[in-house]
């Protein structure tokens, strides 16, 4: 797999798979930018303007532990993050995207959210494990995805039983506060 995240200026950053690369690349990124934008702010003590990170991202997800590594590094960025959504914002993509301090997203782009999956094998208690687990990291991105948004976890709990993909648009993604603004 290519490594699918680059910067592409010194304020934006491009995210695609969610995996440990992307991760590793986006938090130096962020890291960089914020330690750029604290010394600035020392040196221009009464007029340096931070100016938002814009995160471009088009994903169909990836792995959780890595999603969550971004947003850990989103959180702690004192620069404001805008993300974009084009094409898809799809499992882990939804929660990192949810993230941004202002969200926008392109009118053809397609959301879609799922229960956490796993590959679980081994024995009996190896996979009770795994299921715990799975579990825990679906109660933190619920809880993500709902903080975030106007979504509610009685939302989230519907293609969970159902065992389904739920798919939307950005107009849905815009009335449930996904998005902040369609453009």
């Amino acid at each position: 797999m290519s490594i699918e995240i680059e910067q592409l200026n010194e304020r934006s950053i491009y995210l695609q798979d969610v995996d440990s690369a992307s991760s590793l690349q986006i938090i130096e990124a962020l890291e960089k930018i914020n330690r750029e934008d604290r010394d600035n702010e020392r040196l221009y003590t009464t007029n340096y303007e931070l100016k938002p990170i814009k995160m471009i991202i088009s994903s169909f997800g990836g792995s959780v532990y890595d999603g969550l590594a971004i947003i850990a590094a989103m959180r702690q960025s004192v620069t404001p993050i805008h993300t974009y959504a084009f094409g898809a914002i799809m499992s882990m993509g939804l929660p990192i995207y949810s993230f941004g301090d202002k969200r926008f997203a392109d009118e053809y782009t397609t959301f879609m959210y799922h229960d956490v999956g796993s590959g679980a094998i081994g024995k009996i208690a190896d996979m009770e494990m795994d299921i715990k687990e799975g579990k825990r990291l679906r109660t933190i991105l619920n809880d993500i995805i709902c903080k975030n948004t106007k979504l509610k976890k009685a939302d989230l709990a519907r293609p969970i039983k159902e065992k389904e993909d739920w798919y939307f648009d950005a107009k849905y993604a815009l009335e449930k506060g996904i998005c902040d603004k369609i453009i």
